[in-house]
Order: structure tokens, then C-alpha cells, then sequence
């Protein structure tokens, strides 16, 4: 998803300037030609989103796509999808491979669908413009969602009609520029996102392509959950925490140790001894703020005036000197 219109100048500026930005970054958009793609290298290299082409007209279907949804799915990306419109072809049949068998066959996007928009195919602006419009209205009816509209200020100036239904489209901007904001389209006061690198900026390897670059882009937002918002997509359950959902056992190495319904609280609700154990939570110790004092939350293993103690557990205090009340034991066995 590229338009190709970059000029020398411009990529050589592009990879070795690097302007700091208040836009969220990176966002990835791949085809076929980037394959294979090491999806735990994409994700350590920082990337969450990433767009994949599915259909281009109503001829072909990216032999990519298939693969790359499943990988990018389950690796935990955020995955958006693009169709190509190829104006010499009816919106309809267009629309039939997108969204038929040969397409997207039932699956579901976590953002709005992106119509690309960058081929003239000979066909005069009113034609394009009107292939187009078909193609977005239809995208909406069968999708529930505004599509977006991915293209350059220099394509869609020059290929399309000034139709004021456009305002009504989120922008996806492709301008390769050094500057702190793209160059917008004729019909759009805003934009979405921007694709500020592609052709010959040799990051294929950096995001786990197989290309020697890649399609890279901004969201005019701070912040990952910003731009999911921004994008009309879904927020994702946040990864536990391991430290905060495994369970681990500790067994009592004092004679006797206190235990206390609040960490910073002074009264006391019970009592473990000398090799009594307890399963407690490492995520959630309490420290005080002069290290003198650790207190592990758990709940014992034996039963105490006949149900289990739930309560906070001496594991460092100022009585135990140097040593230390609990010593872990190893995680609790599923």
C-alpha cells in the first residue's frame, strides 16, 4: 500500500532525519511482498497494529493474507485490512471478492476497513469517483463501520471530483516527507493516519519482513490506547501480570511469624509457625517506604480456628534482624 511518487531527495532525508514525533508510532501495513514475517520480531521491535492487504480488484486476493491474519492473530496484533479499488472493474464484483469466500470469508477486523485508493486504470476522474463512492458505501452496509480512505494529495487531487461526501471518511495519508505533518488531500481538513516511510528505507528487517522495507505509519494520537480509540477499534485485555497471577508456596523458617489484616497496620490476626506454609501472591508484597519491613500476602495452607487464614505474612522485620520469617518454595503445581 504504497504510493510510489517519493523523490530522491526526499528518501534520502526520510532515513536520516529523524524528527521527534507526538504521533503514535509504529503501525505496519504488509502485503505478499514482505513475506515471510517473524511476528515476535515485528512485536519486540515495537509494533501492535498492523494492516495486511486482502483483495486487490475483483481479480486477486493477496496469497499472503491467509497466513499473515492467522500469525499476526496470534501473536496479539490488532489487525486491520485493505482492499485495493481497481476503477476499471464495477464496485459490486469488487466488493464480492472482498467480502466473499476469496476474501475476508467471515473474518472480522478490529478496525474499520481501509479503502485504497492510488490506481487510475484509464479511467477519467468521475469514473474513478464514482467506482470509489460505491466502494465505500457498500463497505459501510456490509461492514457497520466508515471505511477508511488510504491516498496521496498528489493521486487524489488529480484523479477524483470534489464531492463533499468525502469529509465524512477518516483519512489515511501517504506522504513521505521530512516535515512534522503530511500534505492532505484537496477534500480533507484532518487526518487519521499518516504513511510517512515505505519504499527503500530497508526496516523490512528491523519488523521481522522478508522485504528490505516496509510500510510504516503514524496515528494523529500520543498513545497506543489513544489511537485504538481514535481508529473505532476495541481495547484488548491487558496481559497479566505472571508475577501477579502465578501462586507460590512459602514455608515459615522463624519459630513463629505475625500475620496481619494490613500490611501497615500494627494489630495482629494470627500467628504461623516454625515449617507451616502458605500460598501467597509475589505481585502484590508490600514494602515499606524505609525497607525495613516485607509482608506477603497469602493464606495459609492449614486451617486456623477452622478455615484457611487470609492475611498478610512477616517475611522481613525489624524482630528478625537479619533473617528473614518465609523462604519460597516454589510455585504451586497446576
Amino acid at each position: 500500500m504504497s504510493i510510489r511518487q517519493v523523490s530522491g531527495l526526499t528518501r534520502i532525508l526520510q532515513k536520516v532525519t529523524a524528527p521527534l514525533s507526538p504521533y503514535y508510532s509504529p503501525i505496519v501495513d504488509v502485503s505478499r511482498y514482505q513475506y515471510p514475517i517473524d511476528w515476535d520480531v515485528m512485536w519486540n521491535a515495537g509494533a501492535r497494529i498492523v494492516f495486511l492487504r486482502c483483495t486487490v480488484g475483483n481479480y486477486y486476493t493477496d496469497t499472503a493474507f491467509a497466513e499473515f491474519w492467522k500469525g499476526a492473530k496470534a501473536r496479539g496484533f490488532l489487525v486491520g485490512v485493505y482492499h485495493v479499488n481497481t476503477p476499471e472493474y464495477s464496485y459490486p464484483s469488487q466488493m464480492g471478492r472482498l467480502f466473499g469466500s476469496l476474501g475476508l470469508d467471515g473474518r472480522r477486523p478490529d478496525f474499520p476497513l481501509v479503502l485504497d485508493c492510488e490506481l487510475t486504470r484509464n479511467q477519467a476522474p468521475a469514473a474513478i469517483s464514482n467506482n470509489i463512492l460505491g466502494c465505500l458505501q457498500t463497505i459501510e452496509d456490509e461492514d457497520g463501520r466508515l471505511p477508511f480512505i488510504y491516498t496521496s494529495k498528489g493521486w487524489w487531487d488529480a484523479n477524483t471530483l470534489a464531492y463533499t461526501v468525502w469529509k465524512k471518511y477518516s483519512l489515511f495519508v501517504a506522504n513521505y516527507t521530512f516535515w512534522p505533518s503530511p500534505s492532505l488531500p484537496r477534500d480533507f481538513i484532518a487526518w487519521l493516519l499518516w504513511q510517512h516511510s515505505a519504499d527503500g528505507n530497508m526496516q523490512g528487517s528491523k519488523y521481522g519482513a522478508g522485504s528490505s522495507s516496509i510500510d510504516l505509519s503514524r496515528a494523529n494520537a500520543a498513545t497506543l490506547e489513544e489511537t485504538i480509540r481514535l481508529m473505532g477499534g476495541t481495547l484488548p485485555d491487558p496481559d497479566p501480570d505472571p508475577e501477579e497471577t502465578q501462586m507460590r508456596r512459602a514455608k515459615c523458617i522463624q519459630v513463629k511469624i505475625n500475620a496481619r489484616p494490613q500490611p501497615n497496620k500494627s494489630q495482629d490476626c494470627g500467628d504461623l509457625y516454625l515449617d507451616q506454609t502458605i500460598t501467597y501472591f509475589p505481585g502484590k508484597i508490600w514494602k515499606s517506604p524505609d525497607g525495613t519491613q516485607e509482608w506477603w500476602p497469602g493464606v495459609t495452607d492449614h486451617l486456623v480456628n477452622g478455615a484457611p487464614l487470609i492475611a498478610y505474612f512477616a517475611y522481613k522485620h525489624p524482630d528478625f534482624g537479619a533473617g528473614r520469617g518465609l523462604v519460597d518454595v516454589g510455585p504451586i503445581q497446576s
